[in-house]
């Protein structure tokens, strides 16, 4: 018989080491404020240097379109 999964996002190793994961995490708790500036400063150079490739896309539709040359992309 399988163990039903009801967590979801990290909540999934929470569940299944749950006393190793948060002493883990407690312990390294001190890391995450230092580590929201650093992601700030990134997200703030992306204002100045954006973005300029558009992400891929993989829709199957398209893809049949292309492969079965009814495509004009």
């Amino acid at each position: 018989m399988f163990k039903a999964q009801m967590s979801t996002g990290v909540g999934i190793w929470r569940e299944m080491n749950r006393w190793n994961y948060e002493t883990w995490y407690f312990a390294r708790a001190f890391v995450v404020v230092p580590s929201q500036a650093i992601v700030a400063k990134w997200l703030e150079s992306l204002q100045q240097f954006p973005i300029s490739q558009k992400p891929a896309s993989f829709n199957l539709d398209d893809v049949m379109a292309k492969l079965s040359g009814s495509g004009s992309k």
